[in-house]
């Protein structure tokens, strides 16, 4: 059942007040979907209907409402509920929700919470955004390397409700350094007397709690694990990042490049701005890309008045300038796209310039020559002039090999002087890339005008 049909199921509900079938209507559906639905309701109204639902439901359904609402929604539901509330949800996604809270409302809501439970939230909220850090969880189980297999099962039977996830066991030494992981299914069929230091896997695959967020899922996506540890400066296990989170930073990171490349900005997405807000923020972040655009354009109208002369002399010359110009900048698009996405998963090494940008430009003069060709055949069958059909088909040809190279070469050097390359967007090295072939044509033309007024 989808938003619609479970809006139109509660109207009637909604029109006699009646909370509590409500409640029991969106109980056995989804928290998000729950989430969304509320999110077209009034603040009054949610809040009457969460009073209904268990203070567990009601937690997995706050991660997905607007976080400026959860001092209200919590406030009106009382301090018992409130906390408990508080206390079922991931200590990530309470320190999710309350970093897009003034500091007055995170004291409030955290005083809400149990102490040693607020301590760790304020410890996560430390972190810089887009850290491992900012997305990890503390509530984890890791077991000493000296108890026994034995223990470690009754340790994990008494922790484990309280911990997020118990995919992988993680093992520390007395100092809590990350020193091993194993399954539960290794556990499970060693002897029970074996200690856990001989069953473990020494070779972990880990994080800094300062490791950018799409480098760890770059890790966790290359390697298939469901959750990664998360270590301090000294090594010493501080958390861990399981999938879901990751696939947040997956879509996050993948959105955040798309709309940059597009010359735009996540911003625009926002669904909690007003009408307004979202024209302001749309204008705000496409109107720099398209001043570049402009002053582009105006570089590209000073090249034709300097090749004007030609142009006049040989009309037909005109003709192909938005052609030779498109596919410039359709193979700049590809080429920067394929880079910037492939350094994006790590299918592209960001290291390896030379082989990267070789690569890309004999793409770009194989399908150059492929096109030039075609090009060279249809101008002389249309203008039966030989000189012209080889000066577009040349044109052509070093249009498409610079494009290419272009398009490649920006964003692998941004990434190596430590720059996003997804900023070297379409709109950037499409206007570059229009500018580059037009001097190209004039210099060409200039090259080829005595051959080109012999046989008119």
């Amino acid at each position: 059942m989808d938003i619609k049909e479970k809006m139109e199921r509660i109207s009637p509900f909604l029109e006699n007040r009646d909370y509590p079938a409500i409640a029991a209507i969106l109980a056995p559906s989804a928290p998000v979907d729950i989430g969304e639905l509320l999110s077209e309701l009034e603040t009054d109204t949610v809040i009457k209907i969460l009073k209904y639902l268990p203070a567990d439901i009601t937690g997995e359904i706050m991660t997905y409402l607007d976080p400026d609402l959860a001092p209200e929604i919590l406030s009106a539901l009382g301090e018992v509920k409130g906390s408990a509330i508080l206390d079922s949800m991931n200590l990530d996604d309470v320190a999710d929700i309350l970093g897009e809270l003034e500091p007055t409302e995170q004291n409030a809501l955290l005083d809400m919470m149990e102490d040693e439970d607020a301590e760790d939230v304020r410890e996560l909220m430390v972190y810089p955004e887009d850290t491992a850090g900012s997305i990890m969880t503390t509530e984890f189980v890791a077991l000493n390397e000296n108890v026994t297999a034995e223990e470690a099962i009754n340790i994990l039977r008494e922790n484990a409700p309280s911990a997020e996830t118990v995919y992988y066991v993680y093992v520390v030494d007395d100092d809590g350094v990350l020193v091993g992981v194993l399954s539960l299914r290794d556990l499970i069929v060693t002897p029970p007397n074996w200690t856990i230091e001989h069953i473990m896997h020494t070779r972990v695959k880990f994080v800094t709690d300062y490791t950018d967020q799409e480098e760890v899922a770059s890790l966790v996506s290359r390697y298939d694990i469901m959750a990664i540890p998360v270590t301090d400066k000294d090594h010493r296990l501080v958390g861990i990042i399981t999938v879901d989170d990751i696939l947040d930073v997956i879509e996050e990171e993948t959105t955040e490049d798309v709309l940059r490349m597009a010359g735009s900005s996540e911003d625009e997405l926002d669904e909690d701005d007003h009408f307004g807000e979202k024209i302001v923020k749309a204008v705000r972040a496409r109107l720099p890309w398209l001043l570049v655009t402009l002053f582009g354009g105006f570089v590209s109208g000073l090249i034709m008045n300097n090749i004007e002369a030609d142009l006049e002399a040989v009309v037909a010359l005109a003709y192909f300038i938005p052609l030779l110009l498109g596919l410039g900048g359709n193979v700049g698009t590809q080429s920067s796209t394929v880079t910037v996405r492939g350094i994006s998963t790590g299918q592209v090494d960001s290291s390896r310039i030379f082989i990267n940008v070789l690569r890309e430009s004999c793409v770009g003069l194989i399908a150059g020559v492929c096109c030039a060709v075609v090009l060279c055949v249809v101008a002389y069958v249309w203008l039966k002039s030989p000189a012209l059909s080889l000066l577009v088909g040349v044109t052509l040809l070093c249009n498409m090999f610079l494009s290419a190279f272009i398009g490649t070469f920006v964003p692998l050097t941004l990434k190596r002087v430590g720059i996003d390359p997804a900023v070297a967007s379409a709109p950037f090295i499409s206007t570059g890339i229009d500018i580059i072939g037009l001097l190209i044509y004039s210099v060409l033309a200039s090259a080829f005008m005595p051959l080109l007024l012999n046989l008119i």
